[in-house]
């Protein structure tokens, strides 16, 4: 999608601030804007400035500063940074008129160069299968080794779809709320699935907005065994849910920065942490990985509870990861649906594993691939659903354009 950088800089300013450095970020971000739009460029490049700093993983912040900079005469610095957001491999269109006398630099031309590149195909991805149905907004995806069967969650009609081994599909369970993240648990013969209220629910209705839920589902005749909620009366979307190797059951919630676990008596908080919207969790030993759309990676001590920001290099962004995935001592795979373009990364962990030593695009701007969302590690492939089409449902719950429904669709690439 292209927009301009001021149109752009409208809409990320929009966002309303929840937390601590964010909010901060955010409210000079607008003071910085307003100066934009008056005309005062100085001022425009001090907030800007200052709200970088304290968001430095955020790419469309520092196309906003690279237009202050340019505007105050600082061309080589504005060439410099939108090369560093080129690295990081993201695309915007770059018209303003503050960045035309920045077009004549070398540093310029390295950016552009490299923007050019990341618009273009990345990667190849293999079609595993089409499930043959509109409309669905599949997110969740989970795979039985044992019987060879694909699920597939569907937030639009909260149902899960099945599919066998012959690719034949059907429902396996049906639930009251839009389904999201799914995880099998061979060892107690269930499916895991999280459940939330929200308008784009073909049956919504508006007093369960807010509402969540775990659900425990009989791997064998889809029966929901068991319906876990909080304890208390706080609203939560529960988002993804994770099984690790020695069978503890985490949730996440981006309703509320608490990942809740399983535990005998029903589902506890197990840590509140300096999350603002907690999307993918990933299960390595006694490390749980957590993606936070608004902040990034962090790594969560399993022992202590301790929550660690995890460091990027200032070429890459992990900002926008939604699905997150271990694959072994030093690679996550992540997907990326909240940057331009949309995309399956590959993330390297540096020793200790509270360090990102790299981050690698392995898909993007690909045939079949538009809204990537959850996925699952099957073998040596990482399989995830291709194109949930959020941005055809609108905050009211009506399809925006229903001529540009398309079939979901299941897509894998090697996972390292």
């Amino acid at each position: 999608m292209k927009k301009s950088i001021l149109a752009m800089l409208l809409f990320a300013a929009a966002s309303v601030a929840t937390a601590d450095d964010l909010a901060d970020s955010r409210r000079l971000q607008r003071e910085g804007l307003a100066a934009y739009k008056e005309k005062q460029p100085v001022v425009f490049l001090e907030k800007i400035r200052a709200a970088s700093t304290l968001r430095p993983q955020h790419p469309t912040l520092l196309v906003q500063l690279a237009v202050a900079l340019a505007a105050n005469g600082q061309y080589r610095e504005a060439a410099g940074v939108l090369d560093r957001v080129a690295a990081m491999g993201f695309v915007y269109t770059l018209d303003d008129a503050e960045l035309q006398p920045v077009r004549a630099l070398p540093e310029f031309a390295r950016a552009a160069k490299r923007f050019a590149a990341n618009a273009q195909p990345i990667g190849t991805a293999k079609l595993e299968r089409t499930i043959d149905r509109l409309g669905l907004i599949p997110e969740g995806i989970a795979y039985d080794a044992r019987t060879k069967r694909w699920f597939v969650s569907s937030v639009r009609t909260g149902a899960i779809l099945v599919v066998n081994s012959k690719g034949e599909i059907q429902t396996f369970a049906d639930v009251p709320w839009g389904v999201f993240g799914m995880a099998v648990d061979a060892k107690r013969g269930v499916l895991w699935a999280t459940t939330t209220a929200l308008p784009q629910v073909e049956e919504f209705r508006a007093e369960d907005k807010g509402k969540s839920a775990l659900l425990r589902i009989d791997l064998a005749t889809g029966r929901v065994l068991e319906t876990l909620r909080a304890a208390d009366e706080a609203e939560h979307h529960f988002g993804d849910v994770a099984v690790a190797a020695d069978g503890e059951v985490y949730v996440s919630d981006s309703g509320s920065p608490v990942i809740f676990r399983v535990a005998p008596a029903g589902l506890e908080p197990f840590l509140r942490g300096p999350f603002e919207s907690m999307q993918g969790i990933a299960p390595a030993g006694n490390v749980l990985y957590v993606a936070d759309y608004s902040k990034g990676l962090f790594a969560v001590d399993l022992r202590t509870r301790d929550v660690h920001p995890l460091r990027v290099p200032p070429n890459a962004s992990l900002l926008g990861v939604d699905g997150l995935y271990f694959v072994n001592g030093r690679t996550l795979l992540g997907t990326q649906n909240g940057t331009a373009p949309n995309r399956i990364i590959r993330i390297r962990l540096a020793p200790g594993g509270l360090a990102v030593s790299s981050v690698e695009t392995l898909l993007a701007n690909g045939s079949g691939m538009g809204d990537p969302t959850l996925g699952v590690v099957v073998g040596k492939r990482f399989h995830f659903n291709g194109n949930a089409q959020w941005e055809l449902f609108g905050d009211d719950g009506k399809i925006a354009e229903p001529l540009k429904l398309a079939p979901a669709v299941i897509l894998s690439v090697p996972a390292d």
